[in-house]
């Protein structure tokens, strides 16, 4: 149960990362080249079917200011309690405050995306427990002697299903925990992107 639901947050995330992944834009001072190279550029540029990267120079800088910054927090906060660095990273508040700047300084999306996977996870959990107990055979002792050694005991198991009022009650059952977890992986799915 824990590997299908770990394959399946695996699939969610690979699935959340291929979808937005775009090529980056690059600029050419079309000038300042050969003009043969230049037509060949433009001939590209014209066959590109993605007008508008995802990621660009200024984004990258963007978040290289942001790993600037939470190594200037870190260091002013183990400063200010006079204390080296890793030192301080070591124990539970500078954990807890490391947490926390990061917290601040990625945003909130970042954090969306953490808490709908972790969401996801649990209800389907929810779900998927209960889809077992309503159509999952438990095991059933039916007897217990002593063994004929007279070291052990042996023991009988039967198989017990849930017993259905009818088999349409069973077959709604199977529709509702498929729905609801249908239902659910959609939300999230849509609350993550």
């Amino acid at each position: 149960m824990r590997r299908l639901l770990s394959l399946m947050g695996v699939a969610l995330l690979c699935l959340f990362i291929m979808s937005k992944a775009q090529a980056q834009e690059i600029t050419v001072d079309l000038k300042k080249i050969d003009p043969n190279l230049a037509a060949k550029i433009l001939d590209a540029q014209k066959k590109s079917s993605d007008p508008k990267p995802a990621f660009t120079p200024d984004e990258a800088q963007k978040w290289s200011e942001i790993g600037e910054s939470v190594a200037k927090a870190i260091a002013a906060t183990a400063k200010g309690l006079s204390i080296e660095v890793n030192d301080f990273i070591n124990t539970p508040v500078g954990k807890w405050s490391l947490f926390f700047v990061f917290w601040y300084l990625i945003g909130y999306k970042l954090w969306i995306i953490v808490g709908g996977i972790l969401i996801w996870i649990t209800l389907g959990s929810i779900i998927l427990h209960s889809f077992k107990v309503f159509h999952i055979p438990r095991k059933k002792l039916v007897s217990e002697t002593k063994s004929a050694d007279g070291k052990g005991w042996e023991r009988t198991y039967e198989y017990v299903p849930f017993k259905f009022v009818s088999n349409e009650a069973k077959v709604g059952s199977v529709w509702a925990h498929a729905l609801s977890f249908g239902v659910l992986s959609l939300i999230m799915i849509f609350q993550v992107l």
